[in-house]
C-alpha cells in the first residue's frame, strides 16, 4: 500500500511538471502582438508567463513602438496589413507567428 501511494505521488508530480514545462515561456517585460486580433497583445509577466492584454477603445497594439495607438495609424490592423518581420521584433517568442489581419486569424496582406 505504501509503495503504491509513493508511486502515484511520483507519477502525479511528473505529470504536473510536464504540464508546467510545456506552457509557453517568455522573457519578463517583453511584449508582442496577438496574431488573431490587432487590439490585443501579450506581455510577459514574472515567471515567464504570457498575459493577454487589450488596448482601449479606438486603439490597437503597435508592434513597432510597443504601445497602443490610434487604430488608423496601425497598418497591421487592416485586412491588407501585416506585422513587419525581421530582427526589429526580437521579443516575439518562437511559435507565436507574425502575419495577421484585423479580425481575420491567419490573414496575410500583400
Amino acid at each position: 500500500m505504501q509503495f503504491t501511494l509513493q508511486a502515484l505521488s511520483v507519477f502525479a508530480a511528473s505529470l504536473l511538471f510536464s504540464a508546467v514545462s510545456a506552457a509557453p515561456q517568455c522573457q519578463p517585460g517583453n511584449a508582442w502582438p496577438d496574431v488573431h486580433d490587432c487590439h490585443n497583445f501579450f506581455e510577459c509577466a514574472a515567471g515567464g508567463i504570457p498575459v493577454l492584454k487589450t488596448c482601449g477603445p479606438g486603439t490597437a497594439y503597435c508592434p513597432v513602438t510597443g504601445v497602443c495607438d490610434y487604430e488608423f495609424k496601425i497598418p497591421s490592423c487592416h485586412p491588407r496589413g501585416a506585422i513587419p518581420k525581421g530582427p526589429e521584433h526580437p521579443n516575439i517568442p518562437e511559435g507565436w507567428g507574425m502575419p495577421y489581419g484585423h479580425g481575420h486569424p491567419g490573414a496575410v496582406g500583400h
